[in-house]
């Protein structure tokens, strides 16, 4: 679906002599993996407007994306199956955040979990996107960094006793270190 827009914005870009042509395909790649990221933003802002969470699943984006994007996990294998899983976890966790009263001392434990496991298997690679050795290291580094930053956020957010952002960003934590697992558990076990 996304291919074929991608390949007649980018016919149009080399058409009004925007981008060369020379790196076509780079740009192509780029409108397909940005039409997708704009998809699922807006389907994520959906969701939340239906759950009156918006709030949430903005600080909830706002964690997981900068973080995911370094430390890497579980990659679908397709970008459908990718959609639906994004969709799944969004739904997930703002249903659980609206109906669930989950206490503070099991929020601190979940994302407890989420930053041992980032902080010591990030970043996982995918088979699809193999890691070298610069990469690896560049990609640890920032995702220590995010990580610590949104430590220090859910600190911050609790202190504040800006309860919204705690669970959101716990939850966000929460879910990557779930994905790092899996994806790592994955590479070792699955070809």
């Amino acid at each position: 679906m996304f291919y074929r827009l991608s390949v007649r914005v980018t016919d149009k870009f080399i058409q009004y002599k925007v981008i060369s042509g020379e790196d076509y395909e780079l740009y192509r790649y780029g409108v397909q993996n940005g039409c997708i990221l704009l998809l699922n933003l807006l389907s994520a802002l959906t969701i939340s407007l239906f759950c009156r969470m918006p709030i949430e699943c903005c600080i909830f984006l706002l964690a997981f994306i900068p973080l995911r994007t370094f430390a890497g996990g579980y990659h679908a294998k397709t970008a459908v199956q990718c959609y639906f899983y994004s969709m799944l976890i969004i739904i997930g966790i703002l249903l659980g955040l609206r109906f669930l009263r989950i206490p503070v001392w099991i929020c601190a434990i979940l994302s407890g979990f989420g930053c041992i496991t980032t902080l010591v298997l990030a970043p996982v690679e995918d088979m699809n996107k193999p890691l070298d050795s610069i990469e690896k290291s560049v990609y640890r580094k920032r995702s220590l960094l995010i990580l610590t930053i949104e430590i220090c956020g859910l600190f911050i957010s609790r202190v504040l006793h800006f309860m919204q952002g705690f669970h959101a960003i716990a939850m966000a934590l929460f879910c990557i270190g779930t994905l790092v697992v899996v994806g790592a558990l994955k590479n070792k076990f699955l070809p």
